[in-house]
């Protein structure tokens, strides 16, 4: 549970992404968690914010960790846990199940996998809420998982996605610069959140780690300018 833990020593993990998170999401919204592992994001956004979570992750271990952690949590009636995969179509796919929080659709060079189902968001969401944000974190897999939600990237409501880009999709033979475009063709801009100012900072390609798309600045600006301020290991941002 490294990412937990990473937490505990670090207040938040992921400091940029997880503050706007908290500085965007609003209660009525809904929150797609694509790679959940253990919930750092769920609790989140289902926890402090009080958002409905769709939650997915495909590996037994972890997933069970996952709904502990949601237990723990008491946000059960706001969190949907699903064990599955994200792809572009349903069916089974191989996984690897001893790598942690880096566990992915596995390649002919990995051993001791397992099967898992695998579905698209778009199959997946049709019956929920319209998400605002989708966090896509799926360690080099994230073109075939947005291949599947074409219908999810074009509803308005979904302003906001945070995608892991560094490289590790060059495993499937998929660039970071493929999924930017993508992006970009969905309407999507590249920036980076700088918390303590509350800015938006463009970018003019995908970051080094996560990078925030997002759309409808007007909207978001005013999202974050207007959010509670959040005190974290007695910081406050």
């Amino acid at each position: 549970m490294t990412n937990a833990l990473m937490n505990l020593y670090c207040g938040l993990l992921e400091f940029e992404d997880m503050a706007f998170v908290l500085h965007f999401l609003r209660k009525e919204d809904c929150f797609v968690d694509a790679g959940a592992n253990v919930g750092c994001y769920s609790v989140l956004a289902g926890g402090h914010i009080g958002s409905r979570v769709l939650a997915f992750e495909p590996v037994p271990s972890t997933f069970a960790h996952l709904e502990a952690n949601v237990r723990a949590n008491g946000i059960e009636d706001r969190v949907s846990l699903f064990r599955t995969a994200l792809g572009a179509n349903p069916g089974y796919v191989a996984f690897t199940s001893t790598y942690d929080t880096v566990n992915r659709v596995a390649t002919s060079s990995d051993n001791n996998t397992i099967q898992v189902p695998v579905n698209s968001l778009d199959n997946l969401i049709v019956s929920n809420p319209k998400p605002a944000l989708l966090k896509l974190d799926v360690e080099g897999y994230e073109q075939p998982v947005l291949q599947g939600a074409g219908c999810l990237l074009r509803q308005p409501e979904l302003k906001a996605i945070i995608v892991e880009l560094n490289g590790s999709g060059t495993r499937y033979a998929m660039a970071d610069l493929e999924i930017h475009d993508s992006l970009v063709k969905a309407g999507f801009l590249p920036f980076r959140y700088v918390p303590f100012s509350r800015k938006l900072l463009p970018l003019h390609g995908p970051g080094k780690h996560n990078t925030l798309y997002l759309r409808d600045l007007e909207f978001i600006k005013k999202r974050i300018e207007s959010a509670e301020r959040v005190e974290i290991n007695n910081l406050g941002f």
